[in-house]
C-alpha cells in the first residue's frame, strides 16, 4: 500500500492537478461513507457506522497532511483491495467491531483513515527513538542501522 502511494505521488495526473485530486478522492470518500449510512445498509443489511468514523481522521490527513499524495492513494488502493477481497470471500469484516461495539460494513468505507492513523504513530514513534538516540548512548548503535535505512529524513 505504502510504495503504490509513494509511486501515485510522482504521476503525471498527480503532478498536473496537484491538491484538486486529493479534493475528488476525499469527495469520493464522503460519498462512499454517506452511502455506507444511508443507501448500502439497505442492499447489505450491515450500518457502516466505523468507516463513516473514520471519514473526519481521513478527511485531515488528505486535507492538513504534506503527505496527502501519499493518503489519498492508499484509499484507492485499500478501497479496491478490499472491495475485490471481501467480494470474492476471501475475508469478511464483522458485523459489529469487537470492543467498541461499532457496526461495520463489509468493507469499512473509508477504513483508510486507519492508515493514517498508523502512519503518524509510526513517525512519531521513530521521531522519539531519534530523541532517545540523542540522548543515551547504548541506543545510538542499534537505532543507527534502523535510522540509517530508512528512506526519509526525520528532522
Amino acid at each position: 500500500m505504502y510504495l503504490f502511494g509513494l509511486l501515485a505521488a510522482s504521476t503525471p495526473v498527480v503532478i498536473k492537478y496537484g491538491k484538486r485530486v486529493a479534493h475528488v478522492v476525499l469527495a469520493g470518500a464522503t460519498l462512499w461513507a454517506v452511502a455506507g449510512l444511508t443507501i448500502l445498509p439497505v442492499v447489505t443489511g450491515r450500518v457502516d457506522l466505523q468507516g463513516a468514523m473514520c471519514l473526519p481522521i481521513f478527511a485531515y490527513f488528505v486535507l492538513r497532511s504534506p503527505r496527502w499524495a501519499l493518503f489519498s492513494a492508499i484509499f484507492i488502493a485499500t478501497g479496491e483491495l478490499e472491495i475485490v477481497g471481501t467480494t470474492l470471500g476471501n475475508w469478511a469484516w464483522v458485523p459489529v467491531a469487537p470492543w467498541t461495539h461499532i457496526p461495520s460494513g463489509n468493507p469499512p468505507s473509508v477504513i483508510a483513515g486507519g492508515y493514517c492513523v498508523i502512519d503518524g504513530s509510526v513517525l512519531l514513534a521513530m521521531r522519539g527513538m531519534a530523541a532517545l538516540r540523542a540522548q543515551v548512548p547504548a541506543y545510538r548503535r542499534a537505532f543507527s542501522l534502523v535510522y540509517e535505512a530508512l528512506p526519509f529524513s526525520l528532522t
